[in-house]
């Protein structure tokens, strides 16, 4: 579960009011000023000094927390109690409730944790620590699988990132054995998404969607979860993409008698292939029976990279990131539709989604043009030989820990021949501190010699 209680140390600095009251300012003062024991010490005066005032107790109690001592934070819980039930702060009084419900949970006190937690929620619609997934986890815990629906979905709505892995589990759980499973079967497949999102690099999720949606009698979404599966293994693990296309043609051979289903299947063995004015428009005229992200990824991919990039494209593409940040030909698609679409962005966010592609995979075909690229925006030649300044780090610290052959540093040295460019600058401050290892320093050396005139100067400097 949630260690709510520790982070309302910054949460309720930020509830401040604009126009401070003197507590306020001497709670304040005392937050950003002290520490440790000092601090504490000085929440409980001025706890002393206003009693009535809940954020103290809740700091206080996350001190004692901190410090071991959970029958010092409870005894300033349920100081708190009677002063928020009379209290008009709603902040204060939702994140003393939450806290509190958080803490008896987690004591296993579930019956006074659903008090509290109901209390922070009251009449408000907002939950900002996510007190509602308390709440389901309790029902859950009770065998009230319906009333713990209800507090899931609420807080779904509210902020899927307060899900832990535990709640996401649990919700996908008591939604496929209840009642009313195959009118929730599109908010399943979201929990999927969000599940395979924490672990990008284990494999099966689409698989687990495509069975789900067969069920339901979506053919299409199907097909489309199950290329979700593909393109991640095409792209996160730098598969072949022969390979690829040797299962999508199997699979085309059992759906060809199905318009739609080979329809689809047609169009992202084009988007595979890039040739991206069909796959657009097969994705434009055959829209899966149940809504799932990765077709929005691939439509929307598409209408970047045939130049159909306006505004609302780009808006919504970037909606879709939280799920595709592992995702190399996400940013692949993007730099290129930047560069086709009508949209217009400044050269440092190009740059941004230009770097993020190739540390994603960085000897990948990808990495390889968006290099290139990179060396455009700067004015720069070949610029398939330049790095990053992540790479030339990774080099140098997987070298001392011994981890690889001194012969990783052989695209340093290929991008130390070129001419002066920022990138090399940005290598050479770390290689002044490198080349004190004699096994690095000896390796740069001899790869000098066999250089031209500016590997050699460079290292000579450095040396």
């Amino acid at each position: 579960m949630k260690k709510i209680i520790i982070s309302l140390l910054i949460l309720f600095i930020l509830f401040s009011c604009s126009k401070k009251s003197h507590f306020l300012e001497d709670f304040d003062t005392i937050m950003s000023e002290k520490q440790g024991e000092q601090l504490l010490n000085a929440l409980i005066d001025l706890d002393k000094k206003y009693p009535e005032k809940l954020r103290t107790k809740v700091n206080i109690a996350a001190i004692y927390l901190g410090m071991g001592k959970p029958e010092l934070a409870e005894l300033f819980l349920e100081k708190g109690v009677e002063i928020a039930k009379k209290s008009r702060e709603r902040d204060e009084k939702y994140f003393f409730y939450a806290n509190y419900s958080e803490y008896l949970y987690n004591k296993g006190n579930f019956s006074e944790s659903l008090k509290m937690g109901m209390a922070a929620l009251g009449s408000e619609d907002s939950d900002p620590t996510g007190v509602s997934l308390t709440i389901a986890q309790i029902h859950i815990n009770e065998k009230k699988n319906s009333e713990a629906l209800l507090f899931f979905k609420k807080a779904w709505l509210t902020n899927i990132n307060l899900f832990t892995a535990h709640d996401l589990y649990a919700f996908f759980y008591i939604l496929s054995i209840s009642q009313d499973a195959e009118d929730n079967v599109a908010l399943m497949v979201s929990i999927i998404d969000e599940i395979r999102l924490r672990n990008p690099d284990l494999r099966g999720y689409g698989f687990q969607q495509a069975e789900i949606l067969e069920q339901t009698e979506a053919p299409v979404a199907a097909l489309i979860a199950i290329f979700s599966e593909i393109e991640f293994s095409r792209l996160y693990n730098d598969s072949n993409n022969e390979e690829m296309l040797k299962s999508i043609d199997l699979l085309y051979e059992n759906n060809k008698e199905i318009f739609r289903s080979a329809k689809i299947i047609e169009g992202y063995r084009s988007f595979i292939t890039e040739e991206w004015n069909i796959a657009e428009a097969v994705f434009t005229e055959i829209v899966p029976e149940i809504p799932i992200v990765f077709y929005n990824y691939l439509r929307l991919a598409s209408m970047l990279q045939t130049g159909l990039g306006t505004e609302e494209v780009f808006f919504n593409y970037l909606q879709i990131r939280r799920y595709y940040s592992e995702l190399q030909g996400y940013y692949f698609n993007l730099w290129s539709g930047i560069k086709k679409g009508s949209a217009k962005y400044d050269s440092s966010f190009m740059e941004s989604v230009l770097r993020d592609c190739i540390l994603i995979s960085p000897n990948s075909e990808y990495a390889r043009l968006s290099r290139i690229e990179l060396g455009n925006l700067y004015n720069i030649p070949q610029g398939e030989k330049l790095l990053l300044i992540d790479e030339v780090f990774y080099y140098i610290d997987s070298v001392l820990k011994e981890e690889v052959s001194l012969d990783i540093f052989e695209p340093v040295a290929v991008m130390l021949e070129m001419d002066d460019n920022t990138f090399i600058d940005d290598a050479m401050q770390l290689l002044e501190d490198a080349v004190i290892n004699k096994k690095i320093g000896d390796w740069f050396k001899k790869r000098a010699q066999k250089g031209n005139e500016k590997i050699k100067a460079r290292i000579s400097a450095i040396l």
